[in-house]
């Protein structure tokens, strides 16, 4: 009877021991941001330009944009950053506002900015990251507006334990 009962505790040890850890582990695994991005990412061939991280010293990040195209493109001061969590690309909150500023990247011209992440989005943790900006283009017919296109354009990034740059960039 006591083999038996021995038996018993072991088996409700090991349920109770195995309930715990699929409660436990999948909660582990989360993302940890809720929003799915839903930004369709631009391919720069596609609208001739070049979108490249030249330097990055933590979330302070140095971009260039240079418009191979023959259009000028409209862009604001405002940007996103989204988080890459297993493959899949989660829009990071922010409860920033940016001003409605209007500037061009003129055709044939490169344009170097410079990002604080932190200022949007305050401390990143390790992991990749992109930062993307919508760019505009305006369609117009005898000097009047007839239309606009969108475009997200993105550069990937990484943070790690120093928060700095690992991977392929430019120097200036």
């Amino acid at each position: 009877m006591n083999r038996y009962i021995e038996d018993t505790r072991i088996k409700i040890s090991f349920v109770v021991l195995l309930s715990i850890c699929l409660l436990v582990l999948p909660s582990c695994s989360r993302a940890p941001y809720k929003d799915k991005s839903y930004r369709k990412i631009t391919p720069s061939e596609e609208i001739s330009v070049e979108y490249s991280l030249l330097h990055q010293d933590g979330q302070i990040l140095k971009i260039k944009f240079f418009n191979h195209s023959g259009k000028s493109y409209s862009y604001g001061n405002g940007y996103y950053v989204e988080y890459d969590y297993k493959g899949e690309w989660y829009t990071i909150p922010t409860d920033k506002v940016w001003g409605l500023i209007g500037n061009s990247y003129v055709a044939g011209r490169e344009i170097v900015n410079t990002y604080d992440t932190r200022e949007m989005y305050g401390q990143l943790s390790d992991g990749h990251y992109r930062f993307i900006q919508t760019v505009i283009l305006y369609d117009y017919e005898d000097g009047e507006e007839i239309g606009k296109n969108t475009y997200d354009i993105a550069v990937e990034f990484y943070l790690e334990k120093e928060n700095s740059f690992f991977g392929r960039y430019d120097e200036v």
